[in-house]
C-alpha cells in the first residue's frame, strides 16, 4: 500500500470491513498509519465496532486531512417485534456488531468531531423498509450524532439472490412472491425499472426524514485546498465542503470549481436512484470530472471571457 500511495495523486482512501480476525493481526491499523503518514483522507465504511480501537488513529488523519467513519445500518433496532412482525437482524447480518453498539460507535466518533454519519444500505424491501424503522433509524442517527444518511436499495444478482432468498423463505415466507414480482425485471446486476421505482419512492421518503431532523442525504465532500485559500484558515490541506465560507474564496481558487462539482456529483447520484438513462447519468458525471480537473477558476474565466470562455 505505501509503495502504491507514493505513486497516486491524493484523494480519498477507502478502508473497512473490520473482520473479527484484524483484532488479531491489525492488519487495517496498519494499513491507517500509512494513510496517516502520506496525509491522504480516509473514509470507512463499518459494521463492526471494532474500529473504535483505531479512533485515535483516525482522529490524527482528520487533523492532518480529513477523515469520514460511516457505519452501515438497515435497522433501528437489532430486534423488532410488532404485532406479528419480528425480526432479527442477525438472520442477515450474523457477525456484524448489534446496531445499538454501532449507534454507540457513532456517538464516539461525533464526539470526537469525526463526521460521521448512517449508510442505510440496503434497505431490505417488505423487512426493513416500513415507516417505524425508517424514521427510527434516521432519528437514532441524530441523537447520537450523525450528520447524514445515505440511502440505497437491495439488488439481487447471482449467486446473492439465492442465498438472499433462502433467508426471506426461512423467516419471512409469506413475502417470497412480492420479492418474485418486484424483481421480475432485473438485469444480471440484480437491479431493474421495477425494483427502482420502489426504492426511488422509499429514498424520498428518508430525505424528507432527514430534512425533518435536520440531517444530510450525502456526505459533504473532501475539498482540497490551495496556497490561495489561506484565508479559510484550516491549516491543513483538506477541509469539508459544508465548512467552506465561499465568500472568503480568492478569486482565483480552484475551491470553487469543487465545491460545483459536488453539486453535479449529487445530481448524478440522485438520477442513478432515480433509474434514469445511463447516458444522462454520465453526462452530469464527466461534468463534475471536467470540473475538478480544471486549472482555472471557472467562475473567474465566466467574468472573464463569458461562455466562449468556458
Amino acid at each position: 500500500m505505501e509503495s502504491d500511495l507514493k505513486r497516486v495523486s491524493c484523494d480519498v482512501i477507502s478502508i473497512g470491513d473490520y473482520q473479527p480476525i484484524e483484532a488479531k493481526f491489525k492488519l487495517i491499523q496498519k494499513c491507517l498509519e500509512v494513510v496517516l503518514e502520506y496525509e491522504f483522507p480516509f473514509h470507512g465504511i463499518e459494521k463492526s465496532t471494532l474500529i473504535l480501537r483505531d479512533l485515535d488513529l483516525i482522529k490524527k488523519i482528520d487533523k492532518k486531512s480529513w477523515a469520514c467513519v460511516s457505519f452501515s445500518i438497515i435497522s433501528n433496532k437489532t430486534e423488532v417485534k410488532t404485532g406479528t412482525f419480528e425480526l432479527d437482524l442477525r438472520w442477515f447480518e450474523p457477525k456484524a456488531s448489534l446496531v445499538e453498539t454501532r449507534f454507540e460507535a457513532m456517538r464516539k466518533f461525533a464526539k470526537e468531531g469525526i463526521l460521521t454519519g448512517t449508510v442505510l444500505m440496503p434497505c431490505l424491501p417488505y423487512i426493513t423498509d416500513s415507516d417505524e424503522i425508517l424514521e427510527g433509524i434516521v432519528e437514532n442517527t441524530k441523537r447520537v450524532g450523525g450528520k447524514y444518511i445515505l440511502f440505497a436499495g437491495l439488488t439481487l444478482n447471482p449467486p446473492f439472490r439465492e442465498r438472499y432468498l433462502s433467508v426471506v423463505a426461512e423467516h419471512f415466507p409469506g413475502i417470497l412472491s412480492k420479492y418474485e414480482k418486484l424483481y421480475r425485471d432485473a438485469d444480471r446486476f440484480g437491479f431493474g425499472p421495477t425494483v427502482g421505482r420502489y426504492f426511488y419512492y422509499l429514498n424520498k421518503k428518508v430525505n424528507t426524514l432527514c430534512e425533518k431532523y435536520g440531517l444530510l442525504n450525502y456526505i459533504p465532500r473532501p475539498i482540497r485546498l490551495g496556497a490561495s485559500d489561506q484565508k479559510l484558515r484550516f491549516n491543513k490541506k483538506w477541509a469539508r465542503s459544508d465548512k467552506i465560507d465561499i465568500n472568503k474564496l480568492s478569486k482565483e481558487s480552484l475551491v470553487f470549481n469543487q465545491l460545483l462539482a459536488e453539486k453535479f456529483y449529487l445530481r448524478a447520484r440522485e438520477l442513478n436512484i432515480r433509474g434514469a438513462n445511463y447516458y444522462q447519468i454520465l453526462s452530469y458525471q464527466k461534468t463534475a470530472w471536467i470540473l475538478d480537473l480544471l486549472t482555472r477558476n471557472i467562475k473567474s474565466v465566466y467574468n472573464k471571457e463569458g461562455i466562449s470562455g468556458i
